[in-house]
């Protein structure tokens, strides 16, 4: 009958390791190539040996192919760290198994430094035995292409300028053939392009599954046009916009009669305008011309202050003006209205910067202006009141002896503000009360029947992440799976992964903390937490109207509010703790890998005491 033979993997690999140590590589490379083992372990066994004796390796495997072979079938990884891993017992003893899952866990680690480092290093020690011998640079030409080719990234640009030194058409050929095998063709395209070698292009080009009429007609363009033309025209092209300025730059004027208009027009069609600035640097007239369109450019991007600023730099005081309005640069814009020329514009510009300022609170500046450039003192008293600036305002009623504006715009001021303040502390006592109450009744029904509580059968009001089991006995399973898109069983193998709209859809819930829904206690509790934060930023406007209403002899009103604010306070404190007290369980997640983890637990915030007023204190 048939005579068979077995090679069991572990002999063969033993006969690989004596050849290697042998340094009969070309043995070890044909028992790989026979058995299909990677060709890595003729490296990866013993590095230090390979790259003393990498001229001996060549010479041993002989043909082209056979080193191509090796050099294309590189991998980023030690094999023999992976594939081929010795160990010294054939049976693993239970106390080796947590050192073993420590070495599983850094192997991606192990794989990516070495592999990285790995591929390019041999590649790099190959060409450099190959490329200084000339009698090796003949032989092995088509192995210097895929060393260059198989490392990671590519020196594919390498490749090509080697290529481009070729006076042989049939080798020039032969090389490009080859080198588009082993590499995207139409990058290749590119590269040759970019290094401006039209001839080379139009090779890799033929080679490709391009139609000649979108290639020819371009690239025959490109060979008749000057230097510099087709530089900028190849960079265009490839869209190194950057590159391409500075070719069209230093075209001659004589070539192009229109060519500052041209590099005008490149340099805003791409938006090259910080590029450009640098290129023209020591040319002040078109460093200034850069200047007045890439201003320009800021205003239409809504970048009013820095497009001010050039406008100024340019003395184009009209632009700098309605640039600095429209930054709400209000100083700015009213140094320029000061200037002799601009003098007529000053009222205008001042209603135009109040009302701008008024729009984003800042009403402080608009009295300024208000009060200093247009002399409506009336106005600028209204304005301070909304910032409750009321020092500031009686000031300036006694400045202007204008006392009785005290009493007809200051004084329903105040009252205003103490209504203001006053409706806030009732709406932030009302809401600590309601929600503190609400947090209690969620608490209370998590503990008395938290399946109901995680498990509500209402497609609406579950997030997509939690997995709830038709029976209580897996009950705990699906505390452990919210926010989560599997139970810990599942977890393990993968299953049940959230997708990104599912994802999105989930946030959506928790953002809104929808009443019923597993999301409404963290809700409740960052609610409470934004309430706390507008408590602390209304503390200095509160100040300043207590100080004014004690002025104003409103003491009963006064203590309203420092009372109601303490007692506000005072009911954070007493109940923060409890309100930022989040169960264990809640807290518990489970990665990709199917392990258990606890996110951080939410800080209890510092509730600050209120700044008391002694003589309100009673």
């Amino acid at each position: 009958g048939n005579l068979e033979t077995i090679y069991p993997r572990i002999l063969v690999l033993n006969d690989i390791r004596l050849n290697i140590n042998k340094l009969n590589y070309y043995n070890a490379f044909m028992i790989c190539r026979t058995h299909r083992i990677s060709l890595d372990i003729l490296h990866d066994y013993n590095p230090e040996l390979f790259f003393n004796n990498l001229k001996h390796f060549i010479n041993q495997l002989g043909k082209v192919e056979y080193l191509d072979l090796f050099i294309s079938c590189l991998l980023e990884e030690d094999v023999c760290q992976t594939k081929y891993k010795e160990t010294e017992k054939s049976d693993i003893e239970n106390s080796h198994i947590e050192e073993l899952i420590t070495d599983v866990k850094k192997l991606k680690l192990i794989q990516f430094e070495k592999g990285k480092e790995k591929v390019r290093k041999i590649c790099d020690s190959i060409l450099e035995i190959l490329i200084n011998n000339v009698e090796y640079k003949e032989k092995y030409l088509q192995s210097i292409i895929t060393a260059y080719a198989s490392q990671k990234p590519p020196r594919a640009k390498e490749a090509l300028e080697l290529i481009s030194t070729f006076t042989n058409d049939l080798e020039i050929e032969k090389s490009v053939q080859h080198l588009c095998f082993l590499l995207d063709i139409n990058k290749l395209y590119d590269i040759a392009l970019s290094i401006y070698n039209i001839p080379l292009a139009l090779i890799i080009a033929q080679q490709s599954q391009k139609d000649p009429k979108e290639y020819l007609p371009f690239l025959q363009k490109l060979y008749e046009e000057s230097e510099l033309r087709m530089k900028f025209s190849i960079d265009n092209y490839l869209k190194n916009y950057s590159k391409a300025l500075e070719s069209l730059i230093k075209i001659p004027i004589k070539e192009c009669s229109n060519i500052q208009d041209e590099i005008i027009d490149y340099i805003i069609d791409n938006e090259l305008y910080k590029y450009a600035l640098k290129l023209y640097r020591y040319d002040e007239i078109n460093y200034n011309l850069i200047l007045k369109f890439f201003a320009s450019y800021l205003h239409s991007n809504q970048k009013y202050s820095e497009s001010a600023i050039i406008y100024e730099k340019l003395k184009d005081f009209n632009n700098a003006l309605e640039n600095y309005i429209l930054g709400k640069n209000w100083r700015e814009a009213i140094t320029i209205s000061l200037m002799n020329e601009f003098k007529d514009k000053l009222e205008d510009t001042c209603h135009k910067l109040i009302d701008s300022l008024t729009i984003i609170h800042d009403y402080k500046s608009a009295a300024y202006i208000s009060y200093k450039y247009l002399n409506n003192l009336s106005n600028a008293l209204e304005l301070y009141g909304k910032e409750y600036e009321y020092s500031t305002a009686i000031q300036l009623c006694y400045e202007e002896n204008q006392l009785k504006l005290i009493e007809t715009i200051i004084d329903p001021s105040i009252n205003e503000g103490f209504a203001t303040i006053a409706e806030l502390l009732a709406d932030c006592n009302n809401q600590i009360i309601s929600q503190m109450k609400r947090l209690k009744e969620l608490r209370e029904k998590k503990l008395n029947d938290p399946y109901s509580f995680y498990g509500e059968i209402n497609e609406e009001n579950t997030p997509d992440n939690v997995s709830i089991a038709p029976s209580i006995a897996s009950t705990k399973e699906s505390f452990f799976t919210r926010y989560t898109g599997k139970t810990s069983g599942t977890a393990k193998t993968g299953a049940s992964r959230r997708t990104a709209k599912n994802k999105r859809r989930e946030e959506r819930k928790k953002a809104r903390g929808k009443k019923g829904t597993i999301y409404e206690e963290e809700y409740l509790i960052s609610s409470i937490g934004r309430l706390i934060d507008r408590l602390e930023v209304t503390k200095p406007d509160t100040i300043k109207l207590l100080n004014a209403m004690i002025k104003r002899n409103m003491i009963e009103k006064a203590y309203i509010i420092q009372s109601n604010f303490i007692n506000i306070l005072q009911l954070l404190k007493d109940n923060v703790v409890e309100i930022y007290t989040v169960d264990k369980r809640d807290r518990e997640r489970i990665d990709d890998n199917g392990i258990i983890y606890y996110v951080d637990e939410i800080p209890v915030p510092t509730i600050k005491d209120f700044p008391v007023i002694e003589m309100l204190d009673y």
